[in-house]
């Protein structure tokens, strides 16, 4: 039985053959593959960029930053995965005449906007600030969050001189 399937498959692919129908596509047309890379792209946009203590006396810590927090929002255009990063640039404040503030006295802390202002125990230290810190886009669902500062003042530190103490924050979207 199955000798007789292939001799009538055969004699039909034969007939067809011989009565000028061409299994091949048409030779009018042609295949063309089109192709895209699409690059991985994050978007960040900060507001209430400065972050600002006032004026605090030496030996109290725990000083919440006067403005508003800083806030990070992942625009709605990032396509990858995205972790808000917080570092200091420097390992100190400087006030332009010598003096220094350790940064290790600086702590942060990043959370979705919705939250409200954490514990002092949820802060992080910028010393350790190069780690990827709460805010992804998982997290974030593409939304924003919202970056605490607070800032401890040793009991001996030195008057600011010639200007108030300063350092560079960097707030970076990285993978």
């Amino acid at each position: 039985m199955n000798k007789g399937i292939l001799f009538v498959t055969g004699l039909v692919l034969s007939v067809l053959v011989m009565s000028g129908f061409v299994l091949a596509a048409d030779p009018r047309q042609a295949e063309a593959v089109a192709s895209v890379t699409v690059p991985g792209y994050r978007s960040l946009t900060l507001t209430n960029e400065a972050i600002s203590f006032g004026t605090l006396v030496p030996g109290t810590n725990n000083n919440m930053a006067v403005n508003p927090q800083l806030i990070a929002r992942i625009g709605p255009e990032t396509n990858v995965e995205t972790d808000v990063n917080v570092q200091a640039n420097s390992t100190s404040f400087t006030d332009g005449s010598g003096h220094t503030l350790n940064i290790a006295n600086n702590f942060f802390f990043a959370g979705r906007l919705d939250l409200v202002a954490p514990a002092p125990s949820e802060f992080q230290e910028y010393a350790q600030a190069n780690a990827k810190v709460a805010c992804t886009t998982a997290a974030l669902g593409g939304g924003a969050c919202t970056i605490w500062h607070r800032l401890n003042i040793p009991q001996a530190q030195q008057a600011s001189t010639v200007s108030p103490y300063t350092i560079s924050v960097t707030v970076s979207a990285t993978d």
